[in-house]
């Protein structure tokens, strides 16, 4: 499902969604509402909110499916970004795996010590994440938006 609606430029990138079969019709929900993230839309018709968020990063080299999809020669260089979204219990309900051409994206991220923790104090939060669309001049601030393709 395409989400940007600008099919003359590549994609930024290509997200797979892979969620319960339990939450099957779910599917068809985001595809009529595209700027609708697919968790709220699992909290919103189940209840089942996320209590956690796992997120590796690493680069790939593009395979040659995925290099036709995003428009890019096989072998170039990508991030892959895997989200497992965990509810209160700690069971995994949605995973979404993300690809983006490297040219085409990059992630940003400030970090800083909690106040009150000395020199080596273990606590550091996350203060903003911003992700990049290089492709459009570099945009910032897309934590989830600017994705240019989804398949469920």
């Amino acid at each position: 499902m395409r989400i940007d609606g600008d099919k003359d430029s590549p994609p930024v990138g290509w997200t797979d969604v892979y969620i319960d079969p339990e939450y099957e019709d779910v599917a068809q929900a985001a595809k009529e509402n595209p700027d609708t993230l697919i968790s709220a839309l699992i909290e919103a018709r189940y209840g089942r909110c996320i209590d956690e968020i796992q997120q590796d990063v690493r680069a790939i080299a593009v395979s040659a499916e995925m290099a036709r999809r995003l428009r890019v020669e096989a072998g170039t260089a990508a991030l892959e970004i895997v989200r497992r979204y965990l509810d209160a219990g700690g069971a995994t309900f949605e995973i979404s795996v993300t690809v983006h051409p490297a040219e085409r994206f990059s992630v940003s991220m400030r970090l800083k010590r909690s106040p009150g923790e000395n020199r080596r104090g273990r606590a550091i939060e996350v203060i903003r994440r911003t992700f990049s669309n290089n492709a459009e001049g570099g945009r910032h601030g897309q934590e989830q938006g600017g994705y240019a393709s989804h398949e469920l």
